[in-house]
């Protein structure tokens, strides 16, 4: 068995973000020119902490060419400061005992006012804080195209998932819940408002399109506590 030269001692809490051999491109992929073969050829175990020959495996993460250029497009357009916010982000989407652990980038709706079809936004979850809460950017309303707002919550108890939200809909629909001014049948709002969706970047892309010379987009901020009655899913 080749045996391995980890440098220095880790912590129990380092061992989570900790990189293994089994997820270095000598492993499987390219042999290490120090070395006679591939690692796992070697004797050395996936699971197992990675020495300073570490090299990613960037083959795992590049299904296609185009992929990856766009991937190196966006990433190259980041400032120092943002590539290192952005990895933060990624190495650090934990969640505190007891809370919902969702996914970077999982879609979602919210409720910001009163329970009818324009109070709600679709929002994406970015991470957590350090004391847990969850933070979700938000895509733009109709009344505010190219906005991006930010939300920071104490519990994911209110959000709903697509599948979710499409029932809710439905039911906000039914019964003429259109916006904070109305709730009575209305023939006129109705038509208006039945083929209506929250608008996001997959249902209306063109809303989110920079114009030449356009300001950039305000930003907003949102506390758990600015986020009212909320709908338990």
């Amino acid at each position: 068995m080749l045996k391995k030269d980890v440098l220095g001692t880790a912590s129990s809490k380092s061992l989570e973000d900790a990189f293994k051999c089994g997820e270095c491109l000598h492993f499987t992929q390219s042999c290490h020119p120090r070395r006679e073969a591939v690692c796992k050829t070697l004797g050395v175990r996936a699971f197992a902490l990675a020495p300073a020959c570490f090299t990613p495996d960037v083959t795992k993460i590049i299904t296609n060419t185009e992929q990856f250029v766009v991937l190196a497009s966006i990433f190259n357009s980041y400032t120092a400061q943002q590539k290192r916010i952005l990895l933060g982000t990624l190495r650090g989407n934990k969640t505190t005992k007891g809370t919902k652990n969702l996914k970077f980038g999982t879609k979602v709706y919210l409720k910001t006012g009163k329970d009818v079809l324009n109070s709600y936004y679709c929002a994406y979850v970015v991470g957590y804080t350090s004391c847990g809460e969850l933070i979700l950017a938000g895509s733009a309303d109709r009344r505010s195209a190219g906005s991006t707002f930010f939300a920071y919550l104490k519990t994911t108890e209110g959000l709903l998932t697509p599948k979710e939200w499409k029932l809710k809909r439905a039911e906000l629909v039914s019964r003429s819940a259109f916006d904070d001014t109305t709730n009575r049948k209305d023939s006129a709002l109705h038509d208006k408002y039945l083929d209506y969706e929250v608008p996001t970047i997959d249902t209306n892309p063109e809303m989110f399109e920079r114009r030449d010379g356009a300001k950039p987009a305000r930003r907003k901020s949102m506390r758990a506590t600015e986020l009212t009655e909320f709908i338990v899913s």
